[in-house]
């Protein structure tokens, strides 16, 4: 394993090939220009303001439920952000009383930029960055929970260009928070330094920690998309998502040739994304996992599937994964089921299954609320009404109502 210096190095180098002068900024090249706000229908609005009042009804009174609220309401802030809702999101984050509120304002500022909001960034910015500060100098606190939300910072800053003062921020920082840094960078890195950045990816994928390379490879999800018209850069990029670094774990492998996949569907690049599902399945076959770790991997590739085209094969291995997942239901935990069948609904809808869809979400609200513990059952329902907003699924009005009968009997004991 090469030094720490090294790898620092390494970085240091990647984040040097984001800088550029004006003109250079000028003719770097860029995906998209801003995007629109999604349209959102009002059973979208109503289930995060559902999943947030249910994890909000933690109680405050110790040092445990204040994280585990604060972690659950950062991940309503992000559907909501995932959805366009950029204003619910700044009204969540309000509510968040430890430094995910930090990490939460950057990522809205990371969000508004998307949009070309840039006029409300700054002072998002400078909130986090208070906070990120307060945080730093607590003698109690961890020092990853700083680097979370300078990270979100990072990312913000390189949207705008400011990659010089990115690099000096990011000195130090801990190896879990540099992916989305390396992400962030890829989306802006010239054009002319793109063979370069191959390079020191692949001398990541050699000498660094998981972190790092996966870190290098999500960077190189990003160079994927953003040389999409170049055939030999998007190979490039291509080569090291699906083969970069043999030791990668199975389910990653999987998630970063799911991003591409992503990237080709959206180009309507069947064939593409055909090729890349096959290589995602034949990791998938060198592994076999826990049925509540087993389910999410098939459903991500199902619906993937079902999207390009191949519809009855993708409901073949859903109702498959779901026969494991009822067969080896005695042995998954309660708290662990609604978690695994939620990417199963998210894959039905992915190709237009509404009504299986609302059935496995269904079931996932009721196994959900198995838990005699209110924290479980809490997180639970505020993940299945984020995944079916961010899906698209409208619930019944019976099923609504059985949703918000499980918030309002949340209460002791967490």
């Amino acid at each position: 394993m090469a030094s720490r210096t090294s790898i620092i190095a390494c970085v240091t180098a990647l984040l040097a090939l984001t800088a550029c002068s004006e003109e250079q900024a000028a003719e770097r090249t860029a995906p998209t220009g801003p995007k629109s706000r999604p349209a959102t229908a009002p059973f979208q609005r109503e289930l995060v303001d559902l999943a947030f009042d249910a994890v909000s009804k933690f109680p405050v009174d110790n040092d445990l439920n204040v994280k585990n609220r604060s972690r659950a309401q950062e991940t309503v802030v992000d559907a909501a952000l995932d959805l366009g809702l950029l204003d619910r999101s700044a009204a969540y984050a309000e509510d968040i009383v430890n430094w995910r509120r930090g990490v939460c304002l950057a990522n809205l500022a990371a969000k508004t930029l998307e949009y070309d909001e840039s006029a409300k960034v700054q002072d998002l910015l400078e909130m986090a960055g208070r906070i990120a500060e307060q945080v730093r100098q607590d003698p109690n606190e961890q020092k990853w929970r700083h680097d979370r939300v300078v990270a979100r910072i990072a990312r913000a800053k390189l949207k705008l260009g400011q990659a010089e003062e990115v690099a000096r921020m990011v000195q130090g920082l801990e190896a879990s928070e540099m992916p989305i840094v390396a992400a962030a960078r890829a989306e802006v890195v010239r054009a002319d330094a793109y063979d370069r950045q191959l390079e020191i990816v692949d001398e990541i994928c050699k000498v660094g920690d998981f972190e790092q390379v996966r870190g290098a490879l999500l960077a190189c999800t990003r160079f994927f998309d953003r040389f999409y018209d170049d055939e030999a850069r998007r190979g490039a990029a291509e080569q090291r998502v699906v083969h970069g670094y043999k030791k990668l774990p199975v389910p990653v492998r999987i998630e970063l040739i799911s991003e591409i996949v992503e990237v080709a569907l959206d180009r309507e690049d069947l064939e593409t994304a055909k090729r890349l599902i096959t290589a995602a399945d034949d990791y998938k076959v060198q592994a076999k996992f826990r049925a509540e770790d087993d389910t999410p991997l098939v459903a991500r590739l199902a619906g993937l599937r079902g999207r390009v085209g191949d519809v009855e094969q993708a409901r073949k291995e859903l109702k498959e994964a779901l026969a494991d997942f009822d067969g080896a239901l005695r042995t998954i935990p309660d708290m662990f089921r609604a978690r695994a069948l939620r990417p199963v609904a998210e894959a039905y809808q992915s190709f237009g299954d509404t009504e299986a869809a609302h059935a496995v979400f269904a079931r996932a609200i009721e196994d959900g609320a198995l838990n005699p513990n209110s924290r479980p059952r809490a997180i639970d329902l505020s993940e299945t009404c984020c995944s079916m907003a961010k899906a698209g699924v409208e619930p019944s009005a019976e099923l609504l109502r059985r949703m918000t009968q499980i918030r309002d009997q949340l209460g002791s004991p967490w």
